[in-house]
């Protein structure tokens, strides 16, 4: 089994600075209500303000007991958007500006968004805006995607997937019927909305139609059949405050950010006003509570304003503006209620998740930096929250564990005794213990004392500061016994940039690898990990990691040092291989017993087994391909099994369900793309294996079959198995267990639905000895995404035909030559190989124009990490970097579908695309064809299949080589 290391995980603390502790809140609120003011800056709520009362702080949430100042920045950007502002705000992670709570960067996996922790803890939620509902703040808590634009995506995932009982805002990209077949009562006036019975309603959507063209609310003041933020704030709370177990609401002032962009000085006032009255709605509701946190910020500033004078009350103030745009200016945060005492100093806009969900608890607790954690830093500012109990505190600080657990108020290690819960150590240009040194763990300890002074021991935390290059490293230095598949990582250096490359070296000579000579070079990496490829048993082996310290220019690189481990003599062959659907033909539902209906392969979801909407009342059959097993034959599957991801929860989640699994006996597995063959009567294994999924009750909650070996073993001891074959399972109706008549459905995310949470298939295996890597690798085209067409001159490409004209297609681009791209993922060749013969195979879909001579040219794309042909968001094929090696190919006539025919040999493009330094296993190639300007002008076309007409004849990469 591949060694994967435990990882440190850095954790962002709460950037309070020192308060009193009177009034501590004891448990996680019952109810939140988070109040965002988009866009509003200091001065917004000062002007505001000023017009109202012509005294500073005199807005309704001036008055909370507790405020602070929040940092605002994204993952990527020192001035954040709504998107990104939003998330940090909703999930407590920092993500990409345009990312509605997704890892981006990371994993791209769904963030968890306050909505759906107090969601899963059966709470109500809801989301009231004066923007559209799919705008990106309210997204951000109710959605997961890639981009904020996706709003008819966004607006699904509300329908679908998170489900908030409450929806309140402008109307905009989703239908009154489709809220109204996911259940939710429909109101499109004030009228309407304020006449609702909210001890009747559940689920309310409020669709506001805008009086013009910008599907906003209007600006404050406007009259008519519109309601105003502090009514759609009361009707939410009126039907939230039903639900006994408590709910989240979050209202955004959406207008005031639209004001500042335009530097209307009147209108983000107003805004400003009607936000703080329905903030002051919350306020006369939560009276005599003590079980509510209300909690009002913003995502950020916008316009930069600046009020130079205040004109009393009444009259609008005199301002300035600096921008048009964000700005990267702190915002306000006020807190009242339960939690509360924990908003105070300077914060950062990830702190309010946890803020909302946190639960304090007894003595000295939620350390920071939290405990065992990496601090990238040579200063600390200790931080902690203290019980209800607590008057002051002891703080005890070292670099040995029992000094700190031992140490008393006599000890050298006794810091200090304070009623604050912050204390700054280290002074940057000082020795220890003033300044905190490279590559040192620190512990340290807070004692509480009450009012009796009584004192209450805390537990010993610590963090580690990183060494002055890389370190750590992972096996250790000198380990021996080390597994034949091993993952190498370490620790970065101090001052390494998350985004900034490791240039990693490996080999069986120490003295290469310290001067980066023969094979060693491995190329860049963006993470710290590198694998290499399957190592010899008894050999000892060499690496080092060189980093960047610093980022662009003004970075410089630190060489790393040299670490051994040998590998073990009598090593285990233990492996394991994830392998996610990759193609929205990969995934299908077929209506059981209906030859005539066939199958559905671009739902946004895979019903396990009934799907009403396409299949009446009968079970369907489910069928996941999954592509590139690279399994070898005569290994043995000790473990495998499907993971799915629940998409939305619903009334039949809970309810019993009892399935059955077998495979698809075929070596060769159709996709399901139109016109292959039904699912239902595709070749069985004998292996059929039973699965009653337990309840799913959240989404985004993964689920994994039983133990599917026994299919897998089936499967790859068949004659003819080999490394990279694709392997199909099916799920229908368990007959055995038919009489039961079950009802229980499970609804799992598709690729369609969601890329990164399509079904994926986890399989461990082991080998008798180490495989020989075949020096030949063939990588066929493997999604829509990756072969595409681009007409000259129409700026823009066509990623979804069925073939590939090569190099004319009349019906997209008039007449004119094009260009055509084709992608190929994970190409297996070391750095460092020669290419010995290379080719592209293309088969042929249709005849015509095929005997006439056509003077092709064929190139690559020189980037090392190519993009896909995404519509809209990558590059133009033409525009893309273009190796040097360019290959004149006259293709043969093409007579026959079916027929494949061959590229002149491109192994000079290949040799040049990965002698590039950063070149490793495993990057993608891009290869690209087009018209070759040196030869005469032709009329022949060259008609291949394309991967969107049948994917096992899609363009083939043919690669042999030496090493």
């Amino acid at each position: 089994m591949a060694k994967t290391r435990a990882q440190i995980i850095y954790i962002l603390p709460l950037l309070f600075l020192t308060f009193f502790i009177a009034n501590i809140a004891h448990a996680t609120p019952k109810n939140v209500i988070f109040m965002i003011g988009d866009g509003m800056g200091p001065e917004q709520v000062r002007a505001a303000s000023f017009y109202v009362t012509g005294e500073p702080n005199q807005l309704s949430f001036s008055s909370f007991p507790y405020s602070a100042l929040c940092t605002t920045h994204s993952a990527n950007a020192a001035i954040t958007d709504s998107a990104a502002a939003g998330t940090a705000l909703a999930t407590g992670q920092k993500v990409n500006n345009d990312v509605i709570s997704m890892a981006i960067p990371g994993d791209k996996s769904d963030l968890e968004t306050l909505l759906e922790y107090f969601k899963a803890r059966g709470k109500m939620t809801g989301l009231v805006t004066t923007t559209y509902i799919t705008h990106a703040t309210p997204a951000a808590f109710g959605a997961h995607e890639t981009s904020r634009t996706n709003y008819d995506q966004i607006g699904d995932d509300y329908r679908l997937q998170t489900k908030p009982n409450v929806l309140i805002g402008a109307a905009a990209h989703v239908s009154k019927s489709e809220f109204e077949n996911a259940g939710y009562t429909v109101v499109t006036g004030r009228a309407d909305m304020l006449a609702i019975d909210p001890n009747a309603t559940k689920y309310l959507a409020v669709q506001i139609d805008s009086p013009d063209s910008s599907n906003y609310m209007p600006y404050e003041p406007y009259s008519g059949d519109l309601p105003h933020l502090t009514e759609m704030t009361v009707t939410a709370l009126d039907i939230l405050d039903n639900e006994p177990n408590g709910f989240f609401l979050m209202v955004e002032g959406g207008r005031i950010d639209h004001a500042g962009h335009d530097n209307l000085r009147d209108n983000i006032i107003l805004e400003t006003v009607e936000f703080s009255n329905s903030v002051q709605a919350v306020i006369d509701w939560a009276k005599g509570r003590e079980d509510t946190l209300i909690l009002v910020t913003a995502d950020h500033e916008t316009g930069g304003l600046h009020v130079t004078k205040n004109n009393g009350q009444g009259v609008m103030p005199t301002v300035s503006w600096s921008s048009t745009d964000h700005t990267a200016t702190k915002v306000p945060v006020y807190a009242q209620g339960e939690n509360s005492f924990i908003v105070s100093g300077l914060m950062d806009n990830t702190d309010m998740f946890f803020l909302c969900t946190c639960t304090p608890g007894e003595g000295a607790w939620n350390p920071g930096p939290a405990d065992c954690s990496i601090h990238a830093d040579t200063q600390a500012t200790l931080r902690w929250l203290g019980s209800e109990d607590a008057a002051s505190f002891n703080i005890y600080f070292g670099t040995d564990f029992n000094d700190i657990n031992d140490a008393n108020t006599a000890s050298v290690t006794f810091m200090a005794n304070q009623d604050g819960m912050s204390y700054v150590i280290g002074d940057i240009g000082s020795s220890y213990p003033d300044e905190l040194v490279p590559n040192g763990t620190y512990y340290w300890r807070v004692d509480e004392i009450n009012d009796v002074n009584d004192i209450s021991k805390g537990e010993v935390w610590c963090f580690t500061i990183p060494g002055e290059k890389a370190w750590g490293p992972d096996p250790v230095d000198g380990a021996e016994n080390v597994e034949a598949n091993i993952e190498l990582s370490w620790f970065n250096a101090l001052g390494v940039v998350d985004d900034e490359p490791h240039h990693v070296y490996f080999g069986e000579s120490q003295d290469d690898v310290l001067a980066g000579t023969g094979n060693t070079d491995k190329g860049l990496f963006s993470d710290s990990i590198y694998e290499p490829e399957l190592l010899e048993l008894g050999k000892t082996y060499y690496w080092r990691v060189d980093e960047k310290i610093g980022e662009g220019r003004r970075g410089y690189w630190v060489e790393g040092d040299v670490w051994s481990f040998t590998v073990s003599e009598t090593a285990s062959l233990i492996f394991d291989l994830d392998v996610r659907v990759s193609s929205g033909i990969d995934d299908a539902e077929e209506g059981n017993g209906d030859e005539d209906h066939g199958y559905y392969n671009d739902s946004s979801d895979l019903e396990l087994l009934d799907d009403p909407d396409y299949n009446g009342d009968e079970k369907q059959v489910v069928g996941i391909h999954f592509r590139n097993i690279a399994i070898p034959a005569g290994a043995t599957i000790t473990k495998a099994y499907v993971e799915f991801t629940c998409k939305e929860v619903t009334d039949e989640s809970s309810d019993p369900a009892y399935l059955s699994i077998h495979g698809n006996l075929s070596l060769a597995p159709e996709s399901f793309g139109s016109g292959t063959s039904l699912i239902s009567e595709r070749p069985s294994t004998d292996a059929k294996i039973s699965w009653q999924p337990e309840a799913w009750t959240s989404a985004g909650q993964t689920s994994q079959t039983t133990d599917i070996s026994s299919i897998i073993q089936e499967l790859i001891d068949q004659d003819g198995w080999v490394s990279g074959n694709s392997v199909e399972i099916i799920v229908c109706e368990n007959e055995e267990l038919s009489y039961t008549n079950f009802t229980g459905v499970r609804v799992a995310r598709s690729y369609d639905g969601s890329t990164t949470q399509a079904p994926l298939l986890h399989i461990e295996y082991e080998l008798d000895e180490v495989p020989q890597q075949e020096p030949i690798v063939n990588v066929r085209v493997a999604s829509g995404t990756d072969d595409a067409e681009e007409g000259i001159g129409q700026q823009g490409y066509y990623n979804t035909s069925s073939d590939l004209e090569l190099l004319d297609d009349p019906g997209y681009n008039a007449g004119g030559k094009q260009v055509v791209g084709v992608h190929f993922k994970n190409i297996n060749v070391p750095a460092g190989a020669t290419i010995t013969n290379a080719y592209v195979e293309f088969t042929c879909k249709s005849t015509t124009g095929g005997s006439e001579p056509a003077y092709l040219l064929v190139w690559g794309n020189l980037s090392l990490a190519p993009e896909s042909f995404e519509k809209g968001t990558t590059s133009l094929i033409s525009e893309r970097p273009s190796t040097d090696a360019k290959i004149s190919w006259q293709p043969e006539a093409w007579t026959s579908v079916g027929q494949t025919s061959q590229t002149a040999d491109i192994s000079s493009i290949i040799q040049e695309i990965i002698d590039q330094d950063g070149w490793a296993a495993g990057n993608n190639v891009e290869i690209i064809i087009g018209e070759d300007t040196s030869m005469p002008e032709f009329t022949g076309v060259r008609n291949a299949q394309s991967f969107d007409g049948i994917p096992s004849q899609a363009p083939l990469l043919h690669v042999e080589y030496e090493y």
